[in-house]
């Protein structure tokens, strides 16, 4: 039986589903810093607690209760600012980034523009 995958969004200060974030993110942004050469990427260098004092708002893509993915933003008057966007590197190449990018721009209709920064190296994203 497949496993059963959900979009939703979460309240960071909550412990279990930051936890998850956080090793996800770990996980994640190690990979990403092998690939752009850069070994202090500053989300490895965030703790938990800064994490859960980002200010961000979460989404997450889970299965099986589990979070094997995680886009984090920041809402302005007419934008939305995408902060982070994580995948689990078991979950690559399946189209979970791009589903949560779908999921936000629905949840938030009334956005005219939405913005991302990433690296220039980092060609995946």
């Amino acid at each position: 039986m497949p496993t059963k995958s959900i979009i939703r969004s979460i309240d960071i200060q909550q412990p279990e589903p930051a936890r998850q974030i956080y090793t996800l993110q770990q996980e994640a942004y190690q990979l990403e810093s092998q690939l752009i050469d850069y070994p202090n990427l500053p989300p490895l260098l965030e703790t938990f607690e800064a994490l859960q004092q980002s200010g961000e708002l979460f989404l997450t893509f889970q299965e099986g209760g589990q979070v094997v993915g995680a886009l984090a933003y920041v809402r302005h008057p007419d934008k939305l600012e995408i902060r982070r966007l994580v995948v689990s590197p078991l979950h690559f190449r399946r189209g979970i980034a791009g589903r949560l990018l779908r999921a936000i721009e629905t949840a938030e209709p009334g956005i005219k523009r939405l913005t991302v920064a990433t690296a220039l190296k980092n060609q995946p994203a």
